[in-house]
């Protein structure tokens, strides 16, 4: 999947089975179409973490962060606006809350169109995660692409508030980067890189973000 180049997000939640429980159990969950009204009833809807996986997957991925013997291999994703703290200061909150509303919706349709999800929104920043539930081989790049197309859809929606809040200011952006990839779900914070590197930049196996000293 490519990212797009407008400035307009693309809306998601299309699947008419839950993708994460598909991934994981094989199990065809329905969330859109007639089928899935039954479901409804009994509390299992659209996640709001991706509009294409269910709150049975949602529960899952509680249970699987309480654990420490299982290993889920995952690629993180952090966004935030950048001089937040500055602007926060500056304009009046309800400017402040249109703002930061803005940024978590382009951030979670961009993450979506890769298929990761929105796993916590905390003030101006959030963090996603890609291969789980939903399954994607290339998690790593899925999160690269996403994160250019946060800083690209970002920079344009973000400055046109800006603006209007604050006349001498004229730019804001997004900050998004990628830790090396999550061997579990519990894993500590990696060092964080900058998706502006490229691709070529991240090596999912285990990559160390120290330099090596030569060997004699």
């Amino acid at each position: 999947m490519t990212a797009t180049s407008s400035t307009e997000p693309t809306r998601h939640g299309s699947a008419r089975i839950c993708r994460g429980c598909w991934d994981q159990m094989h199990m065809p969950i329905p969330i859109g179409g007639p089928l899935a009204l039954p479901f409804r009833a009994f509390g299992i809807t659209r996640s709001k973490m991706n509009p294409d996986i269910c709150t049975i997957c949602e529960r899952s991925f509680q249970y699987v962060k309480k654990q420490r013997q299982i290993t889920v291999d995952a690629t993180i994703l952090f966004a935030d606006i950048r001089g937040f703290t500055d602007l926060s200061e500056r304009i009046e909150a309800v400017q402040l809350s249109e703002i930061v509303s803005l940024f978590q919706d382009r951030c979670a349709q961009a993450i979506w169109a890769h298929d990761g999800i929105v796993n916590k929104q905390m003030g101006d920043g959030l963090m996603a995660i890609f291969n789980f539930p939903i399954v994607r081989k290339d998690h790593a790049g899925a999160a690269i692409l996403a994160a250019q197309e946060i800083q690209r859809n970002c920079a344009a929606a973000l400055s046109g508030l800006v603006l209007e809040a604050l006349p001498g200011r004229t730019s804001a952006s997004a900050s998004a980067s990628i830790p090396a990839k999550s061997r579990s779900a519990n894993s500590q914070p990696f060092a964080a890189i900058s998706p502006r590197l490229a691709a070529s930049s991240i090596r999912p196996q285990g990559w160390n973000p120290r330099p090596q000293p030569a060997r004699s």
